[in-house]
């Protein structure tokens, strides 16, 4: 038997049922990504009716900018390329 190596769905992302495009929507991280994606067409539009949206909206982060301005005193270290944890600096 062979394994494909692609699966091609069916009129592309349009094919997709809505829990599989719930689903999608849960694994991104970012409010301008998840924006993007429910852009794209009046399916994927269509998903903020749905009873899991707000569930899922409600786990993604808006980025923001910290300005550290004490560099020997700070450090902020990545922890999974979204947060970052805020280490102060023992003074020896």
């Amino acid at each position: 038997m062979e394994v494909p190596s692609e699966y091609n769905i069916i009129g592309g992302l349009l094919g997709l049922g809505p829990d599989i495009l719930l689903e999608i929507l849960s694994e991104l991280r970012l409010i301008p990504n998840a924006v993007q994606f429910l852009g794209v067409c009046n399916k994927t539009h269509q998903l903020m009716n749905h009873q899991r949206f707000m569930k899922i909206i409600e786990t993604l982060s808006y980025p923001i900018a910290i300005i550290n301005k004490e560099p020997e005193d700070v450090e902020f270290i990545d922890i999974d390329g979204v947060q970052k944890k805020i280490y102060m600096k023992k003074n020896d």
